[in-house]
């Protein structure tokens, strides 16, 4: 069986855990790593397979032709490396949320994906999480009645965390288009953070299907008192007409149905 040939660019946390799991998947091959900091990539190459390394991912994006280009790297270079990805004609792009900082930058990344028939991916890896199925499960079974509402805070700003809250809540309103969206943003500490983004942003979704979504992210959401971890504060569930069902990304699940 032919295998997906993988480079990954930017080999902190992040893009060891990726490079990680693609080479322990029979599926992938990973054919390069690639870091500005040549010193991250000696020690992961030897348990990589001993893939090629170098610090210039769009001279070994050219070189290699991979599938699967992805990057795990700062958020300030967004636009520059899915471009990178598109010149090299790999099948799939994935990289870490957020998509961009900017609303000009996120236009410009559909724009240049648009163009191709390249698939792109987000990490929003608590969706595979069993605490997050379960509940998935328990909406779409219909035992907290007719869903009403979907919501999510976090206390983690919103270049971290907020894609996760919209995701996830989408994902348990079956991905019904929005009609309209409205926020409010406040604080401008979080402006100077590599993840720049506003101390605090309120703001409700209206779903085609007349679900309301509800949105609080950063400092100012309300706790989340059942997880004692800072960064796990995090609350996203649904109402329905008989109960509802919520996740906390660090403490598991609660649920109250009609049954």
């Amino acid at each position: 069986m032919n295998k997906y040939r993988v480079l990954v660019v930017g080999m902190g946390k992040r893009g060891k855990h990726h490079a990680t799991y693609f080479h322990a998947n029979d599926n992938f091959e990973i054919v390069g790593i690639c870091d500005i900091d040549k010193s991250k990539l000696i020690e992961p190459a030897s348990a990589l397979g001993n893939p090629q390394i170098g610090t210039d991912a769009s001279v070994m994006a050219e070189e290699l032709k991979p599938d699967i280009f992805c990057f795990c790297t700062l958020p300030n270079i967004r636009s520059e490396m899915v471009e990178i990805g598109v010149k090299c004609g790999a099948k799939l792009i994935a990289f870490e949320k957020p998509v961009a900082l900017t609303s000009e930058e996120g236009f410009k990344i559909k724009d240049l994906l648009s163009k191709t028939q390249i698939k792109a991916v987000i990490s929003h890896q608590h969706r595979y999480g069993k605490h997050y199925q379960a509940v998935k499960d328990i909406i779409a079974s219909g035992k907290i009645g007719k869903v009403h509402a979907v919501y999510g805070t976090a206390h983690g700003w919103a270049a971290h965390m907020l894609t996760h809250l919209i995701d996830y809540t989408m994902w348990y309103n079956d991905y019904v288009k929005p009609k309209w969206v409205m926020a409010q943003a406040a604080g401008k500490h979080k402006f100077s953070d590599f993840h720049a983004s506003p101390d605090y942003i309120g703001g409700f979704v209206q779903f085609d299907n007349g679900v309301r979504g509800i949105y609080e992210c950063g400092g100012g959401a309300p706790d989340v008192p059942e997880v004692e971890r800072w960064w796990g504060k995090n609350r996203i569930g649904a109402v329905g007409k008989e109960g509802y069902a919520e996740v906390y990304t660090g403490n598991g699940w609660k649920a109250v149905t009609k049954n």
